[in-house]
């Protein structure tokens, strides 16, 4: 081919020291990963926020435990429904402008949310947070695997997905903070204040990606031509094609086996984001405050632990043992928990790190098994379909945890139908034997 010269005579530019390539990928971690990073802290803390609030609203707009478990699961439904046609968007108009349209529209409806007066209300708004966020998880990994190695992968995702958990650290005493000291300031419910306050800054982080994020290593303009190159040929993303488009996706097993396993992980993720402050208050604290910084403590244990089981998962090279081995332990505490029904604050927030730790362990190493086995043009898609399946979890578990405690008068036998639901995302995870098998 006639490339092949240029191609031959490229290649010696594009090598650098490991000194050096520590160094690039350090500054790439910088300008982007950084950036990314921010942006997910804010997400997280504009879609889990209600569950620091939910006493509140349901005390001043008459919610009952059902219509809460709705709320906060409609999300997901709007994330599923918009997930596949937003990264096709995304596929046309870029990486930049979709992480900009995303992070300013969830902002402006998070703060939004300080108007409803209605159940109702609340659901429409919820739904469209969902809307406008979909996306993002997928658009994430197909946009780090155009900048990152896979050897890179694990450590990279979990440093972006730590902000998930840092989010919980940071939202709880937060969230109390204002929920209590800035209730009827200036005749406005807590809680509203929350809300826009909370949202806020996701507008004008929103600014900040549109004017700084590259879309690719090709059009950073703080890289040299020779540090362009050398990320271009090691990013995960570009060195064969896997997945032509969505054909190939859909009859590809290991997608509908890695989907069905997420949905477990997010089920587990969920439960603890939306339920951990209403756990807390039924062991007999009652502060906002005293809830929200008692919430942050399994999210202080979990974030260095995810990221030294990131690392670990890198180097071994076997994402599927280090996805089960957590996951399993923490589905096991969701049981035990549920079984034991106890009402010591000390016991539940201990059982409740416990799981937590695990189970961001197992989710931030899963998040880098996609990129090991979707290359090409119907990457992104693939990362969708797995994510939207993996957000049934999250529309699922809300509600089915509401019901069963309007059913039964106790959040246990929820905590334990969690738990049952992760059991069976680690066992197909290993049916799945993805590891071993190939495309088919």
């Amino acid at each position: 081919m006639n490339t092949s010269p240029s191609f031959e005579r490229s290649t010696p530019q594009t090598l650098l020291s490991e000194h050096e390539a520590t160094g690039l990928y350090r500054r790439v971690g910088l300008r982007v990963l950084l950036l990314m990073a921010l942006t997910y802290l804010m997400d997280s803390l504009d879609r889990l926020n209600i569950g620091y609030a939910q006493h509140q609203i349901s005390e001043r707009i008459h919610l009952s435990l059902q219509d809460y478990g709705f709320i906060a699961g409609i999300f997901f439904a709007g994330y599923m429904l918009f997930e596949i046609p937003a990264i096709w968007l995304m596929e046309r108009t870029g990486a930049r402008r979709t992480f900009a349209r995303i992070t300013f529209l969830w902002g402006l409806t998070s703060a939004s949310m300080c108007f409803v007066h209605t159940a109702f209300e609340f659901s429409v708004l919820r739904f469209l947070l969902g809307v406008f966020e979909a996306g993002f998880a997928p658009a994430c990994l197909f946009y780090f695997s155009l900048w990152y190695p896979e050897k890179r992968m694990a450590r990279v995702v979990s440093l972006e997905q730590s902000m998930g958990p840092f989010a919980g650290i940071i939202a709880g005493p937060l969230s109390g903070f204002i929920l209590d000291k800035m209730d009827y300031a200036g005749g406005i419910d807590g809680w509203r204040w929350m809300f826009f306050l909370e949202g806020l800054p996701s507008i004008a982080l929103a600014v900040i990606i549109y004017m700084t994020l590259p879309e690719s290593p090709q059009e950073a303009k703080w890289l040299t031509n020779n540090e362009k190159q050398y990320l271009t040929r090691h990013a995960s993303g570009s060195h064969y094609i896997s997945h032509n488009g969505f054909k190939d996706v859909l009859t590809d097993r290991r997608v509908w086996f890695l989907g069905l396993s997420f949905l477990s992980v997010i089920s587990g993720i969920y439960t603890i984001g939306f339920w951990l402050p209403h756990i807390i208050r039924q062991t007999g604290v009652s502060a906002n405050l005293t809830i929200g910084l008692l919430s942050a403590i399994p999210y202080i244990f979990a974030v260095p632990f995810m990221l030294f089981w990131s690392a670990r998962a890198d180097k071994c090279r076997r994402r599927i043992p280090c996805v089960l081995y957590p996951l399993t332990l923490s589905s096991l505490t969701f049981l035990a928990f549920g079984f034991a029904g106890s009402t010591n604050t000390i016991f539940a927030i201990s059982l409740i790190t416990l799981s937590t730790i695990t189970l961001y362990a197992a989710y931030t190493v899963f998040l880098a098994i996609p990129s090991d086995i979707l290359k090409g043009k119907g990457a992104a898609t693939g990362y969708a379909i797995i994510n939207m399946m993996g957000l049934m979890g999250g529309f699922l578990s809300p509600y089915l945890i509401s019901l069963t405690e309007h059913l039964t008068g106790s959040i246990c036998y929820g905590l334990m139908q969690t738990g049952v639901l992760m059991c069976l995302g680690a066992l197909l995870l290993y049916a799945g034997n993805i590891e071993n098998t190939k495309n088919t």
